[in-house]
């Protein structure tokens, strides 16, 4: 979900909150006015303040109801109690997406801490109020768990808390400052404490990612496999040796260099960019035609590429079989789209053809990796292009872990594999290759493949090989 949602969806229940207000609103005028002071002689008065301050609560509360339980579906149950797992994942991934759903968590319940101490009483006690959004967070996740409406997670409840520390820190700040006669700088200071540690603590992550020298890859695990029940078997015999390889990195693109290209990719079908349907997100932005019939997936790492043509919908055509490798570079060549000669050309199938390139080395210290895929329609009509060819240029060399160190990581569990698989029962280790893996800052970097037969299901698993 795009923060642009995230903001409608957030809207909507804050709307709908204010409506209740309303409602609520008369009723406590009919009850409290009418009934309670006119008709029945009452004397009690509820303060202005308080009425603001519990019209924003209700508000506050639909919002979180709705965040954290309405707008999920359901039928979809997942259990993640690993403490920190959304972090690790987060660091992993380097998206943005998951960065921002932790920091939304944590500021979901920032209201609920600073809100509570401002009716008084007990709230004002740091014990309480955490207390009340721990339960809190723990009632909606055990909701959720119930109602089958996704991942019920350790880390929520976590960045719930948090987020009910921060709030409470500001609010007791805030009254120290400016409702209390004998301020005591002390109370104020340590009401910022919660905030500061946080921002400091995602500035030290932040910083430490810059300072490495390469980014993260896929197949790093986020979590340790439990390895001790499962049944290992297969080859147990690796070479033993450390090698030195080449490290490459491609083109990390930004917003003007992805449009440049679209222009471009545009241009050659005589038509150009819609920029008003421009849809970017983390890794990929997509771009719209002028004329509305193609469009063009632009990853920012690499500036590899998938074209659509929809007029293959609106014409209903055919896919063309068996077309000749000369057939399809010419059609290429019309659109300037150079494929190496050494490339390796099949028809996979439906009308789908691919070249591939492995390693290729051209002058210099480049090299060319991936496929570059096509449906053709028609006679001559190139339906749908993936270009993931991509240019890479040697930066350095590094040391890598022998074939043997890579297993043993393998033993231990430090392999990527999905959280939300059981733990495996067989794991069949038959061969190992060296490959390289493209990382979060744009490094090719070098990874141990693992041909592996797991639960009987043949699979690659990816280790790191850098030391």
């Amino acid at each position: 979900m795009s923060l642009s949602n995230i903001i409608d969806m957030g809207s909507g229940y804050l709307m709908l909150g204010i409506a209740g207000v309303i409602v609520l609103g008369i009723l406590f005028w009919i009850g409290n006015g009418l009934i309670y002071q006119k008709l029945l002689g009452g004397e009690k008065r509820l303060k202005g303040t308080q009425i603001l301050l519990g019209a924003v609560c209700f508000c506050y509360l639909i919002v979180v109801v709705g965040a954290t339980l309405l707008s999920r579906g359901d039928g979809y149950r997942e259990v993640c109690l690993s403490p920190f797992y959304s972090y690790r994942e987060a660091w992993r991934s380097q998206s943005a997406i998951e960065w921002r759903n932790l920091i939304l968590n944590i500021c979901l319940f920032m209201p609920w801490g600073f809100l509570l101490p401002l009716w008084g009483g007990r709230f004002r006690r740091l014990f309480w109020t955490a207390g009340s959004g721990l339960l809190a967070s723990v009632l909606i996740e055990g909701i959720q768990f119930v109602c089958k409406r996704g991942v019920v997670e350790f880390d929520d409840v976590f960045n719930n808390t948090l987020g009910t520390l921060i709030g409470y820190g500001l609010a007791i700040a805030l009254l120290e400052l400016f409702f209390t006669k004998e301020r005591h700088i002390s109370r104020i200071l340590l009401g910022f404490v919660p905030l500061l540690l946080t921002l400091g603590a995602f500035g030290i992550i932040r910083q430490v990612y810059i300072m490495q020298p390469y980014g993260n890859l896929a197949c790093e695990p986020s979590y340790r496999i439990n390895m001790r029940k499962v049944d290992v078997s297969g080859r147990t015999e690796w070479e033993q040796e450390q090698s030195t390889v080449e490290v490459y990195e491609t083109t990390v693109a930004g917003e003007e260099e992805t449009l440049d290209l679209a222009r471009e990719i545009f241009a050659k079908f005589g038509t150009g960019v819609d920029e008003g349907r421009t849809d970017a997100y983390d890794e990929t932005v997509l771009y719209y035609s002028e004329d509305s019939n193609y469009s063009v997936w632009i990853e920012y790492k690499g500036l590899s590429y998938d074209l659509t043509d929809y007029s293959i919908f609106d014409e209903d055509m055919e896919r063309v079989l068996h077309a000749s490798e000369r057939e399809i570079r010419s059609l290429l060549e019309k659109l300037e789209i150079s494929v190496p000669k050494e490339a390796v050309f099949e028809e996979t199938g439906e009308g789908q053809y691919r070249f591939s390139v492995s390693k290729l080395h051209e002058s210099g210290d480049e090299m060319l990796d991936g496929a570059l895929t096509l449906q053709l329609y028609g006679k001559d009509t190139i339906g749908q292009l993936s270009n993931r060819i991509v240019r890479y240029t040697v930066c350095g060399k590094e040391e890598t872990i022998s074939e043997e160190e890579a297993y043993q990581k393998l033993l231990g569990g430090k392999f990527r594999y999905s959280y939300q698989q059981e733990t495996p029962k067989t794991l069949e280790a038959k061969s190992v290759s060296l490959a390289y893996q493209l990382d979060t800052k744009g490094f090719y970097q070098p990874v141990y493949e693992f041909d592996c037969r797991i639960d009987g299901e043949e699979t690659v698993i990816s280790v790191p090989a850098l030391k």
